[in-house]
């Protein structure tokens, strides 16, 4: 199995990374996404799609060491 991982892509997603990301058999977005038509691309790939965010104290009032356990 092949997956394509890419990160903060900040409202930038050049045509090269989508041609890459289809080779994969899934995609992983990791930080900062910034707007809908970024996954909108990748989900257009036909690939199944994960996002993964950090939850902080910025994003959540109760910060994330109150959230998750290790």
């Amino acid at each position: 199995m092949k997956i394509f991982v890419l990160a903060d892509t900040h409202n930038k997603l050049p045509e090269k990374i989508v041609d890459l990301a289809r080779e994969a058999d899934e995609i992983w977005h990791i930080g900062d996404v910034c707007t809908e038509w970024i996954l909108e691309e990748l989900r257009a790939t036909g690939r199944r799609v994960t996002v993964v965010i950090e939850i902080s104290a910025a994003t959540h009032p109760a910060g994330a060491a109150n959230n998750f356990q290790r």
